[in-house]
């Protein structure tokens, strides 16, 4: 879970987790509330989920799905 997908430390190791995730077969989502530099190249990934805070059970059922969606 970020806040925001600019360019800092953790969202560039996070950005090169999620590149390289399927290679090393990793399952997992991320979920963000703001964009940022990152937004586009996060997205790409496949893996990134935007989430509003007030949209309450966004976030669960986001991964409920992407869980199912594996299946």
């Amino acid at each position: 879970m970020l806040g925001s997908l600019n360019r800092g430390g953790m969202e560039t190791l996070l950005l090169d987790v999620f590149k390289n995730a399927r290679i090393a077969g990793y399952s997992f989502i991320g979920i963000h509330r703001k964009g940022g530099k990152y937004q586009s190249e996060f997205y790409d990934t496949r893996l990134m989920e935007q989430c509003s805070p007030r949209r309450g059970n966004y976030i669960l059922s986001t991964i409920y799905q992407r869980i199912n969606m594996r299946k």
